[in-house]
């Protein structure tokens, strides 16, 4: 049985980035450890184990299926001979094509 569950896209995001930064700072400081030191084998399976983990977290994260809201993406944008769409840092927008130099010959 699937559980649907409502989760705000940014939290989701945050968790993701949070992961990312916990695994990145456990691998540098599993490579940080000091090979001659008798606890230095038992600390860095340790580390590694928590870096699985996450490692499984973010992956899980990954698989999520998301459904999208009917009607979302379903409004038409019609555009002009003079009209260009646009894409820039995620947003949609349209931009007006300058007109053509017409030759006075």
């Amino acid at each position: 049985m699937r559980e649907i569950v409502k989760v705000n896209v940014k939290e989701v995001l945050a968790i993701f980035s949070s992961l990312e930064k916990d695994i990145n700072e456990l691998d540098q400081t599993h490579k940080n450890i000091s090979e001659n030191r008798d606890y230095s084998k038992t600390l860095k399976e340790s580390i590694f184990s928590e870096i699985e983990k996450l490692e499984l977290i973010k992956s899980s994260l990954l698989g999520l299926e998301v459904e999208l809201p009917k009607g979302i993406y379903s409004k038409e944008i019609e555009l002009t001979d003079n009209e260009n769409l646009k894409l820039n840092s995620g947003e949609i927008y349209i931009e007006s094509k300058k007109p053509k130099k017409k030759n006075k010959y």
